[in-house]
């Protein structure tokens, strides 16, 4: 439940297992909506991955660097209390472990592993699936706050059929970028792509695009940029339980940055990658 620095949330690949379910054609309109049950714990898993590449030309030939962070959190969502437009849910991240390589400055530092070890939050969590931080009783860094309760809402507000579509924008940070404070606009379509025979479980599909905001961020004087972005992804929603079972995101942010005034200088480019998947492990009643 959650989301990077930013993204939360937003967070891919594609429909999962697309063979287990049957979609047919004129089958009813279901809802799909966040709506555990007060008292249950949920524990879930999440993985994150960022790479980012920088690649610049020094003389004749192109030389890039590639820096790797990951991280990976078990957390335990307990469910407070739920309503007719969500559920209030306190997590409780149990172990959190991180890596990197490739070089320093990467957004995953240790400094966020101990941020994030133990504590405890609550969130709001929408029936769409947006969630956000309503308080933080240990007092968390701007960073671990943005990583574990900022997600984009997923799910329609309206009941949908197999083959039905919708979609959601949502302004994020961008981790990662050459300069700090820079966002972006998700804007992604979701896909109801089959339903099991009992109907109790849905596999939807996401695609869409990043814009990037150049306006966020102060740049060097002279100095342009060009960005483009995608993002993937694949959401398994346990309707019974009223719960995302597995949600899988790819975010790409590709920028180019040149000095418009000095043509003779070669482009950088920046590329990052952020993967994120968030699953259930476990269900206590």
């Amino acid at each position: 439940m959650s989301q990077t620095s930013s993204l939360l949330a937003l967070a891919a690949c594609t429909a999962l297992a697309p063979g287990l379910a049957l979609a047919q054609r004129g089958a009813r309109a279901v809802s799909l909506a966040i709506q555990p049950r007060a008292g249950d714990t949920i524990r879930t898993r999440i993985d994150q991955r960022m790479q980012v590449t920088v690649t610049r030309r020094v003389g004749n030939s192109d030389t890039s660097l590639t820096m790797t962070s990951s991280m990976m959190v078990l957390a335990r969502n307990v469910v407070q209390s739920v309503d007719d437009s969500g559920a209030t849910v306190l997590v409780i991240t149990d172990s959190v472990v991180v890596s990197e390589s490739g070089g320093a400055g990467m957004p995953v530092p240790e400094e966020l592993r101990r941020a994030l070890q133990g504590k405890r939050m609550r969130v709001r969590m929408t029936r769409e699936g947006a969630t956000r931080l309503l308080d933080s009783p240990d007092q968390l860094a701007q960073g671990a706050q943005t990583f574990m309760a900022q997600m984009p809402a997923m799910l329609p507000g309206h009941p949908v059929a197999p083959g039905d579509t919708w979609s959601h924008a949502m302004t994020i940070p961008i981790t990662g970028q050459p300069e700090a404070g820079g966002t972006g606009t998700v804007h992604t379509v979701f896909r109801l792509d089959s339903l099991t025979s009992s109907g109790e479980r849905a596999f939807i599909s996401m695609r869409g695009t990043v814009d990037r905001d150049s306006s966020a961020a102060e740049m060097a004087e002279g100095v342009k940029r060009t960005s483009t972005g995608s993002v993937t992804g694949g959401l398994q929603f346990d309707r019974k339980r009223g719960w995302l079972n597995d949600a899988e995101t790819t975010i790409v942010v590709k920028s180019v940055l040149h000095k418009a005034s000095d043509q003779d200088q070669p482009p950088m480019r920046f590329q990052i990658r952020v993967t994120q998947r968030m699953r259930t492990t476990k269900k206590l009643r």
